[in-house]
């Protein structure tokens, strides 16, 4: 059994939304830097808020799932 199958679904929901979340704080602070900077960031930021949106789902989920239990 991998460690995957070993941990709780709850357990991994929170894992994925940890990574998210360092990734949209990462993503913030480069874009906030390229501005300064006078970069176009247009495409960061579209990325950036289509992975809020996935985070968004993610929290969803777990609320969902806290409900249920």
């Amino acid at each position: 059994m991998d460690d995957s199958q070993e941990r709780t679904a709850p357990a991994l929901l929170e894992e994925r939304k940890s990574a998210l979340r360092a990734r949209l704080e990462d993503g913030y602070a480069r874009i906030t830097v390229a501005q300064l900077a006078g970069e176009d960031v247009e495409r960061w930021e579209d990325f950036w808020i289509a992975l809020l949106r996935t985070y968004e789902a993610l929290c969803d989920e777990a609320t969902e799932s806290d409900r249920a239990a």
